[in-house]
């Protein structure tokens, strides 16, 4: 039987594909509603909306379960919380400040319907910097994209890297507190699907959003962390994609529905990200493009929309995807790949500012980072 570790060990896969198909639909997605056409649709084909918000759903859900198998095996390689800070940092933040500085600097002028010296002269334009590039805010930038027909915040699709990183966070305090240790990871995971369980089926309190998208993201991320550590017995398999789309058929309009889609796309994704050989292995050797192209492809379709109105979503989509992909590659050459590069001196600043804040001992080896061993006892 081919299991999940069986299929990881050559280090050629499609990962990569796999991120960017999710990318592309969520591209495919938006461009509906840069387009404007939404309300149409909300009203002539609902199920066509609720398909379209499935779509998106699931692409995403995608993103945090890849997510959390790749982070639980970056963590338990590194074994150091420096480093693994560092990783995550290194990953996140850069492109991120890249955008950031272009919507402020190039972008929003020109887009904006302010003058520019009155552009230039709003606090909001001073603060976009910052709250965009540290991924907890979704700020917005005055004047910009106010013309467009569906004109609201600037990029609304950074609203989920604040759960992406809380995700992070939480799965560091779990190893730090040694709660990822083989013999206490099944009570790890069964509290979290206990959490999960509670707040969907015996409270009202995924009607709030914040809660309804960490109860969302966080459990596909846990279940991509399960994956990874039980890979051992987990089989790739295209029966298991049916079985489990099967599910999702039969309790569609449930909120079972969220589960067994996400273990439907899970099974598939990873049966395309490593199954599969010959010339489709070709594109890893492009890049890791998802993440910017994720960044990116919003801001570009609105610059589409307004310098071209009357553009439907089959133009537009198109148009976005050739558009956002040079600009993510760009991106990935000059900003993310150097700055995977320097994830090590990284590690050693983080290091040391937790020394000179005393949060670890410098008389300690970086192995036993935080002064807490693996297992969660001092060492």
């Amino acid at each position: 039987m081919r299991t999940l570790q069986k299929a990881m060990e050559p280090r050629q896969n499609n990962f990569h594909l796999c991120r960017m198909i999710g990318a592309l639909f969520i591209i495919f997605v938006h461009s509906i509603e840069i387009s404007g056409l939404k309300p149409y649709y909300q009203q002539y084909d609902p199920a066509f909306v609720a398909t379209l918000i499935l779509m998106g759903k699931n692409a995403l859900r995608l993103f945090f379960l890849f997510s959390g198998i790749m982070v639980a095996m970056s963590l338990e390689k590194r074994a150091s919380l420096s480093a693994y800070a560092a990783a995550r940092a290194m990953r996140i933040f850069p492109p991120l400040l890249l955008f950031s500085a272009i919507m402020v600097f190039v972008i929003g002028p020109l887009m904006t319907n302010l003058p520019v010296l009155g552009y230039f002269s709003r606090l909001d334009t001073w603060l976009f910097l910052p709250k965009a590039a540290s991924g907890l805010f979704v700020p917005d930038l005055p004047g910009v994209f106010e013309t467009a027909p569906y004109p609201i915040l600037v990029n609304p699709s950074l609203w989920t890297l604040l759960y992406e990183i809380l995700c992070y966070i939480v799965l560091a305090l779990l190893w730090a507190a040694g709660w990822l240790h083989p013999r206490r990871l099944p009570l790890t995971l069964t509290a979290v699907a206990g959490l999960y369980l509670t707040v969907t089926f015996g409270t009202n309190a995924r009607l709030i959003v914040p809660v309804d998208a960490m109860a969302g993201f966080g459990i596909s991320f846990m279940i991509g962390v399960a994956l990874y550590h039980y890979r051992r017995w987990i089989p790739l398999s295209l029966w298991l994609v049916t079985v489990f789309g099967g599910l999702t058929v039969l309790v569609r309009g449930t909120a079972w529905a969220e589960l067994t889609s996400i273990l439907a796309c899970a099974m598939g994704a990873l049966w395309l990200a490593l199954v599969p050989k010959g010339r489709i292995l070709g594109y890893g050797r492009v890049g890791e493009l998802s993440y910017a192209t994720y960044i990116w492809h919003w801001p570009l379709g609105q610059i589409l929309a307004s310098l071209w109105p009357g553009l439907l979503w089959p133009q537009l989509f198109p148009l976005m995807v050739l558009v956002t992909l040079p600009v993510a590659y760009l991106s990935w050459m000059a900003v993310e790949l150097p700055a995977l590069r320097r994830v090590s001196a990284a590690a050693v600043v983080i290091r040391r500012i937790a020394e000179t804040l005393r949060l670890v001992s410098p008389r300690l080896p970086a192995a036993t980072d935080l002064a807490i061993s693996p297992g969660g006892n001092p060492p």
